[in-house]
């Protein structure tokens, strides 16, 4: 775990360095101890080695990703639109509600990022 940060420090990193993995991932993390060298375990706190750790569910187990998110731009086009169809289940009641949002997502410095991948 400390060679994710290795990878990145140093480098334009502006904002906090940070984890995001997938809840089996980090309640393993929780459960591994330091070893001889500290007490206690790799995920403490919801930080693994000072950094914080976030978890998405939509991620495979063994998919980690670590670095500054602050590097992520996301561009919105228009705004969030609602659409109500009243008549596909109206037989049993049901109102199917449609939402829909166009937006981009950019990366300005990928070098600031590492994903360690399940094999």
């Amino acid at each position: 775990m400390l060679g994710f940060a290795a990878k990145v420090e140093g480098l334009e990193v502006d904002g906090d360095l940070e984890f995001v993995m997938g809840a089996a991932d980090k309640a393993t993390f929780k459960s591994i101890a330091k070893g001889q060298y500290g007490s206690g375990f790799l995920c403490e706190d919801d930080r693994i080695d000072g950094h914080l750790v976030h978890v998405d569910g939509s991620l495979s187990s063994g998919d980690i990703f670590f670095g500054d998110f602050s590097n992520i731009i996301v561009g919105q086009w228009g705004g969030i639109e609602l659409t109500l169809d009243p008549f596909r289940h109206a037989r049993s009641g049901m109102v199917e509600v449609i939402v829909q949002l166009v937006c981009d997502i950019a990366v300005r410095r990928p070098n600031t990022f590492v994903k360690r991948t399940a094999s």
